[in-house]
């Protein structure tokens, strides 16, 4: 009896599974994950472009770090990854909004592996 009722449970379990859409396991364009860090301003000026690649894939966690000193205070940062890897970004030094020519440093970090490849594109007001 535990057996059919078991059964039973699969086949309808199989039944709802083959009627959901499929979906891609990653998106084909990346542009729809772009980290902004600080408050957008479309009339900020850019102050400060970095490429930050790493070819080699990992297994962990890739963390890389990005310095700059801006020559006006920050207004926002806006972050684009390149790969389809999820992308933690985090202000370590300096910050939004701090008085000019301080250092600010960011850690890139990929959640689960794979490859580090994004751009960082600095806004000042």
């Amino acid at each position: 009896m535990e057996q059919s009722l078991d059964a039973c449970i699969l086949v309808r379990l199989l039944l709802i599974a083959s009627q959901l859409p499929n979906l891609p396991c990653a998106p084909n364009t990346y542009e729809s994950r772009v980290i902004i860090i600080g408050r957008y301003r479309p009339e900020a000026p850019r102050c400060y472009t970095a490429t930050v690649k790493s070819d080699a894939f990992s297994f962990v966690p890739v963390t890389r770090m990005v310095s700059f000193t801006p020559k006006m205070s920050v207004s926002f940062i806006e972050i684009r990854p390149r790969t389809p890897q999820l992308l933690r970004a985090q202000i370590l030094e300096g910050g939004i909004g701090i008085a000019p020519l301080k250092p600010t440093t960011l850690a890139l970090t990929t959640e689960f592996g794979g490859r580090l490849n994004a751009e960082i594109e600095v806004y000042c007001a």
